[in-house]
Order: structure tokens, then sequence, then C-alpha cells
């Protein structure tokens, strides 16, 4: 077995430095994660120890001569060691337990862990820019501490720089040979990337426009340092990509595929800026060539079902939807089996998926009629048992609010609910309604408090013809039904925007352009708000606010993509 120093330095040199890892590489962090969780919680609080806290290089002598125990039953839970201990005072000792802990995926504790080495040694950069990392590859609400984490690394860095030659940054002796230079630009990127998640989370305008200027004053600063770095060139693509300079987003992110064409998030980012640029063709043919890199990808299948919805394609898009539900589904299978035996050979993640789904190569829908001629539900009927914790519920005076469902709803049911809402959008859109009340019924069945999945029910009930019978009560109905969708999400952009819709046909419209106002500052992309607004102001007479309006629609719109860009995922 490696030691607990040798271990802590592979896992801090691949942990500031790595991508998400294959799931090779992850088994074995976890493994190693699992080493270290009970290493150094005997380091932080030897059982046998009557001090409060316990030498770091005492330890490891004594654990390099052989004498660390072996995990076992009775070892204590991370909750009981926090507690236990609260008052080390041993910097070094915290980083490498904040290691193992971010390694094993306990991210709330080691991000705690982090704080408690930089506080004890707080000219240490390390600790803080790993705690930055935590934060934005796993805690995005914790995006400005973030900002002030990567701050400080930076801060401390270029001060290192300064007065140390060697071109070193190791004060807790666990990252070996890593140069500032890499380590700084590295602190740019985490800044970056905490500003673009910023970005998206404030409410004010300007606020936003600020966040947006310094994610790219922040990505520039670490391209310079690291010129051929991809991932850097990638989070510059999408953040010009969200301003929607899409020459720019178009030109770093080819840079990005001119280095490698691994990197799953690139072929993603470059097929919706071509969609954005409304060149569907060229973002359906990237779509085809990052199959063949990366076998059965789920984005990627999405952006191809979404690329057939905007042509009114609804047969191949349902084709194409039911696709990516089967990989989700496989990609399931494959990690129970591997919960289930553990011993299991596990392929890299770049490999992808080597069973086909059915007899159709990934990529070559057949192109079929624009509207569905026959209703063929069983066609799409992918169901699953739903794996859903109701932890990210709790019951307050506003009723069930969402605590954190980007935390407790694992990938897969969201893809399903993503997949099954975009279903039911197809089949209202050909005004299948049938269709459209088993999709939604689908969505709702795989996570039950899914706001995308109550916005849209909503929405069929609003359309369907059936539905509509109610009068004043089915009206009522909607309205309770959406206001129950913005009670677990404030900020749901769908269901502020419909809600409007229906305001506006009561004649309520002060409230409708309170909602459309709101979504409009949260998101000043969204078009179909802009023009809902306009069509507001017209009815006002106010025209030269309308006609602002509705120019502002029309040049969104056609540079809108066909799945928003906050959707590719960015880890730093």
């Amino acid at each position: 077995m490696y030691e607990e120093g040798v271990l802590c330095s592979v896992m801090a040199e691949s942990l500031l430095f790595s991508r998400p890892l294959d799931e090779h590489k992850a088994k074995q962090f976890k493994s190693m994660g699992k080493t270290l969780t009970i290493a150094y919680s005997q380091l932080l609080c030897p059982p046998s120890s009557s001090s409060s806290s316990t030498s770091f290089s005492r330890s490891r002598s004594s654990s390099s001569s052989g004498s660390h125990s072996s995990p076992s039953a009775s070892s204590p839970t991370p909750q009981i060691l926090q507690r236990q201990i609260i008052h080390s005072n041993d910097a070094a000792a915290w980083f490498s337990y904040g290691l193992s802990l971010t390694a094993n995926g306990e991210h709330h504790l080691s991000l705690f862990a982090f704080r408690q080495s930089a506080q004890q040694s707080p000219e240490d950069p390390l600790p803080y820019l790993m705690a930055a990392k935590v934060c934005v590859n796993h805690l995005p609400s914790q995006c400005q501490e973030a900002v002030s984490l990567s701050r400080t690394a930076i801060r401390l860095l270029q001060g290192k720089k300064g007065g140390n030659r060697g071109g070193e940054a190791s004060s807790v002796g666990l990252v070996g040979g890593a140069c500032l230079q890499s380590l700084i630009g590295k602190g740019f990127e985490v800044l970056g990337v905490a500003y673009m998640l910023c970005s998206s989370s404030v409410n004010s305008t300007k606020e936003k426009k600020d966040a947006q200027l310094s994610a790219l004053d922040a990505l520039h600063n670490a391209h310079e340092l690291r010129e051929n770095d991809p991932d850097v060139l990638l989070s510059l693509g999408l953040q010009y990509a969200e301003i929607r300079d899409l020459d720019n987003a178009l030109r770093y992110v080819r840079d990005a595929l001119k280095i490698t064409k691994k990197r799953q998030e690139t072929w993603v980012l470059l097929a919706l800026i071509l969609s954005a640029k409304q060149l569907y063709d060229k973002a359906e043919e990237v779509c085809d060539v990052g199959l063949k890199h990366h076998p059965k990808h789920v984005g990627l299948l999405h952006i191809k079902a979404k690329l057939a919805q905007t042509q009114e394609e609804y047969e191949t898009a349902l084709a194409g939807l039911k696709m990516a539900m089967q990989a989700v589904r496989e990609m399931e299978e494959k990690s129970e089996k591997q919960e289930i035996d553990p011993a299991l050979d596990v392929r890299s993640a770049e490999d992808g998926f080597a069973r086909d789904v059915n007899s159709n190569p990934h990529g070559e829908f057949k192109k079929k009629s624009r509207k569905l001629t026959t209703l063929d539900t069983s066609s799409f009927d992918i169901t699953a048992e739903p794996n859903l914790s109701f932890k990210f519920l709790s019951k307050t005076k506003r009723g069930f609010e969402l605590l954190d469902l980007e935390s407790e709803v694992d990938e897969g049911t969201k893809r399903k609910v993503d997949f099954w809402v975009d279903a039911t959008e197809v089949f209202l859109a050909c005004e299948d309604w049938e269709g459209a009340k088993v999709s939604i019924k689908e969505a709702q069945k795989a996570c039950p408090y899914s706001p995308d999945a109550l916005a849209c029910a909503a929405r069929v009930k609003q359309l369907a013809p059936g539905e509509r019978e109610g009068g004043e009560k089915g009206e009522e109905e909607v309205r309770k039904m959406f206001d129950r969708v913005l009670r677990i999400d404030d900020h749901h952009a769908k269901a502020k925007i419909w809600l409007a819709e229906l305001c506006r046909n009561a004649g309520e419209d002060v409230l409708a352009e309170n909602h459309l106002t709101g979504v409009v500052r949260k998101d000043p992309t969204a078009h179909t708000a802009w023009s809902l607004l306009g069509a507001l102001f017209m009815d006002k007479g106010q025209a030269e606010r309308a006609a602002e309006c509705f120019t502002t629609a029309m040049q969104l719109e056609a540079t809108s993509p066909v799945l928003p860009f906050r959707s590719v995922r960015i880890h730093v």
C-alpha cells in the first residue's frame, strides 16, 4: 500500500490540474479516498492520544514504518469525525483529509476541511484553491465564496512568485513540481468559472453584466498563462456564447478541438454554437462526428433530437429522445452492475457504451414526416423505476420548496425528466394531446416534484382541448399549478412566461408584465419573454416600447441555441 503522503501527492496534483476522471481513475480515486479518510481520521484524532491535536510529521513517520491501521467497521463516520477534530490545528493534516474527502465525494465536508487548513495556515495558497475548485465543481450555490477563495489563492501565489525564484508552490509539501505559473493560471481559470456561475445566479442586470465581464477578464488572464490549455479555451468559448458573441465563441471552441478531441463538452458546445447561428445541418454533422469519438453520448443525442424538433421533424425528434433515454438506462444499468460486482472491469468514459441500443447507428435517424400521423407512444415507452430521494423537499410556510435539487436528484433522473418534457413539447407542437398527457405523466413519475415537469403539466392542461373545457374552474386550477412551480423555483422562466400568457388573456396586464420583467431581469436572453412584453406594450398603445421589445426578441431568437448554453457543464 502507498503511504499516505504519496497518495496525497498524487491526488492533490490530479485534483488541481485534471478534469472529470474517466471511470477507471474515478474508481481508483474513490478507493484512495476511503483509505485516506481512515488514515487521516487517525492522524487528526488518534484514539489513544490525550492531546487535542497531533503532529502531522510525527504521524507520517509512524505510518511510514507500517503502523497505520486498516479500516474497520468501528471507524468514525465523517460527521462524527468532524466534531471530534474541530480543535485540530495541523494545517497539513486538514489539507490531506480534505483531499481524501474530495476523492471520496464528500464535498461539503471537504470544503470544511480545506477551510480549516486555510485557517491554520493562512499564507498557503493551495487550501484556498482546492476549496474554490470544490465550490465551482460540486457546490455551485457557493459561487460567491469561490470568487473570494480563488482571489485569495491568486494573491498568495503571485506573492510567492515574487519572493521565490525556484518556482515551487508546495508549502504543504503535497504538490511536488507544480509550476507556479501554471498554478496561477489555474487560479484565474477557477475565478473565471466562479464568475460565470455568479452571472447566472444574480437577479440584477447590472450585476450579471459585471460578473460576465469579470469572468472574461479572469479567463483571458488564465489563457495568457496557459495558452494551450483546451479547458481554458472551452470556458472562454462558453462565456462568449453566453453573451451571444458567437464568432469569438466559435473561434475558441475550434482552437480547443485542435488541441484535443477527447473533451465531450467541447463537441456539445460547438454543436450548440452552430445551432445558435442557425446552421442546423452543420450542427448535426458535429454531433455525428462527436458521437464517433464518444459513442452514445447523451448530450449529443439530446442536441440531435432538439435540432429535429426545431425543424419540425417530430418523429425524428422522438426517435432521438428515445435513443438518448436508452443511453441513460444503459449507463444506470452499468453503474448498478459495478455496485454489485466491484471487480467488474471498468472501461474508460471515452469508450462510451459499446452495446448498440438497436440496429440503427448511433446518430443516423431516418428522416420522416414533419407531423405525426398516428400516436405510437408504445415506441417511446422507455420507463424505469425512478431512483429518487425526497430529501430535497421541506415543508415551510410557503409550501414545498426546493432545497438542493441539483445535488439530491441523480443525473439520470434529471436527464429522464428533460427527455419526457421535450417529448411532451413535441406532442403539443403537433397537437397530439394524448401523447402529451402520456409523456408528462412519465416525467412526473420520474421526479414528482421537478419544476420542469410540473410546469409542463400545467401547460398541457392549459392547451389540451379536453382540459380547457373546465372554464374558469379549469383556468384557476392551471394557475394553482403554475404557482406551485414558482413555490419550488421562484425564477422558473417557462412557468412565468406561460402564466403571463394566462394573465394577459384574462386582462391582468400588470401581473403579466411583472412576471415577464422578472424573467428578462434574470435572463436577458429570454426572447419569448421579450416578445410577450412587446405584445403587452402594444395592447397599452405604447408603440415605441413595443418596437424595442420586438427588436430585442428578434435579435435574441436569431442567436438562440436549441438547448441553453448553460447546459454545458464546466469542470476546472
